[in-house]
């Protein structure tokens, strides 16, 4: 996975968040998607700090 592909579904998951966190029926969810979200922020975040720019394989 390169590290644009990493970004985009970054910013999928936060908007994902976003509209799950508006619906009070979608909490459990959006907690889900907000962990989710982290831990994947994480590691591209770790890729890039490592200078494997192009993410794992």
């Amino acid at each position: 996975m390169d590290i644009d592909k990493a970004t985009d579904e970054l910013v999928e998951l936060a908007n994902e968040l976003h509209d799950k966190s508006s619906q009070p029926h979608a909490q459990a969810e959006a907690k889900q998607l907000a962990l989710t979200l982290f831990i994947e922020a994480a590691n591209v975040y770790g890729w890039y700090a490592n200078g494997a720019c192009n993410g794992p394989d």
